[in-house]
């Protein structure tokens, strides 16, 4: 394959480069980003080659922290670019060279189709020696898919409650994971896992002290929590491992929730749209609908959709309707708006039904 492009494949090329030299690419805003989401002490104007090796130092010193900072994939990926002089490249693969490069476990050159250069991945020496046994043990793959694991609890968690305190997802956590862990150990697993920095934020109250996990899909953090608050009675939907798991795999769209495998039928076969377009236009109702938007407003975005007739849109209105009453809701702690209106239904029952006690006492 030398000297020849390939779109989707890489030589993998032996190198002299060091980790130091491979992470001087990444900004410096990024490396102290890193550094800070890694629980460092980082001051502020100092020379960019003392927060390279301070990201070294720490990313390096306890060796078990590669495993909960970067992915199963991700390390698997890493580990047959060690093992293999040929790498098959996709879009994934691609990002997952970003952050390896950040770390200085990897780094790279894309080809050039006129000169027929090929896309070459440039092995880090230091870091194979330093991490890959580690990377290869059968103790170390059971720590991978644990770590997995959290991190698809979390981003099925946020799906659905969009916003939340980092204790109070913590207590969801576990309750959810049945895993032993400290508060500690989670929020470092929150803050540092790769996976995690470009799904959400964390938010710190600088009044009350608290942090927070913001999914980017929320729109209006401030007056979500002004809901949240409003609503500190109402406990956080139970949602199961495997509904969450699922949630994540599926990029946040659960197909049995009512309603919106119609209308993703309807724009697929009538409207003709193609997988990735109904995909979009799907998603974006759902997350309108999550942030609060009501199904009257959804349903002008409709009218821009060319139906194949009156009846089919008129359709699509009823079935954007149903989902919208039946997907969570981010001010609902989960709850769809028809659960919701259940949840208060049986309330106001039970304030009816305790309208008078029995006083003790009186005539026999």
């Amino acid at each position: 394959m030398a000297g020849e492009f390939h779109t989707d494949k890489a030589i993998v090329v032996a190198s002299d480069y060091t980790s130091h030299s491979v992470m001087s690419a990444t900004p410096v805003e990024t490396v102290k980003s890193v550094l800070s989401r890694m629980g460092a002490t980082v001051e502020e104007g100092l020379p960019k080659d003392v927060y390279l090796m301070l990201l070294h130092d720490e990313f390096c010193e306890d060796q078990t922290r590669i495993l909960h900072m970067l992915s199963g994939d991700m390390l698997h990926f890493l580990v047959q670019v060690w093992d293999n002089e040929e790498m098959f490249m996709d879009d994934l693969h691609w990002n997952y060279m970003e952050y390896l490069q950040i770390f200085g476990l990897l780094t790279y050159r894309r080809g050039n189709p006129v000169t027929k250069e090929p896309n070459k991945i440039y092995v880090i020496e230091e870091m194979k020696d330093r991490f890959y046994f580690l990377l290869k043990s059968k103790k170390s793959r059971g720590t991978m898919k644990m770590y997995d694991e959290w991190e698809k609890i979390i981003i099925g968690m946020m799906y659905v409650y969009g916003f939340m305190k980092t204790d109070t997802l913590y207590e969801q956590f576990l309750k959810i994971s049945s895993s032993v862990v400290s508060y500690e150990e989670f929020l470092m697993f929150l803050k540092g896992r790769c996976a995690l920095w470009s799904f959400g934020n964390i938010l710190q109250d600088v009044h009350q002290k608290n942090q927070y996990f913001q999914y980017h899909g929320v729109k209006n953090p401030d007056l979500l929590m002004m809901y949240l608050r409003e609503r500190a009675d109402l406990d956080y939907k139970k949602f199961s491992r495997k509904e969450l798991i699922e949630l994540c795999e599926t990029g946040g769209i659960n197909n049995g929730w009512p309603g919106l495998g119609e209308l993703a039928g309807l724009l697929f076969n009538d409207v003709r749209m193609n997988y990735y377009e109904v995909n979009v236009t799907v998603r974006s109702f759902v997350e309108r609908v999550q942030n609060g938007e009501e199904a009257e407003t959804l349903e002008k975005e409709l009218e821009s959709i060319h139906f194949s007739s009156r009846e089919r849109a008129e359709e699509a209105a009823t079935f954007l309707n149903r989902f919208s009453e039946n997907i969570p809701v981010f001010e609902l702690k989960g709850y769809s708006r028809k659960e919701y209106r259940g949840l208060f239904h049986e309330k106001q029952l039970k304030k009816k039904q305790n309208l008078f006690t029995i006083i003790p006492g009186g005539k026999e």
